[in-house]
């Protein structure tokens, strides 16, 4: 886990493309890590995965496109509805 990370345990965090491997990843590992962690891909059935077995206190799965400025907004919104402050958003895994 790199340094940001570790900064940043138990806070929010928005992963952007989570569908994508790398973002499912980083997702997990983010969970793992002791996140609150919004998850987003364009599809619904692509964040599933990611969801499975953690309370819904600590992951949040939103279906958008985030290309799409008003979705991306919209979604924004909701985590910050849902969880309160958002501490970080990423759409990858830092190597």
């Amino acid at each position: 886990m790199n340094h940001e990370t570790l900064e940043t345990a138990g806070k929010v965090v928005v992963v952007l493309e989570a569908g994508t491997e790398s973002g499912g990843r980083l997702a997990r590992k983010l969970l793992r890590a002791g996140h609150r962690v919004a998850v987003s891909s364009r599809y619904a059935a692509d964040v599933v995965r990611i969801v499975h077995g953690y309370p819904s206190s600590r992951v949040l799965a939103v279906a958008a496109d985030v290309a799409d400025p008003i979705q991306l907004a919209r979604l924004l919104v909701r985590v910050r509805d849902y969880f309160g402050e958002i501490g970080r958003a990423s759409c990858r895994e830092r190597v």
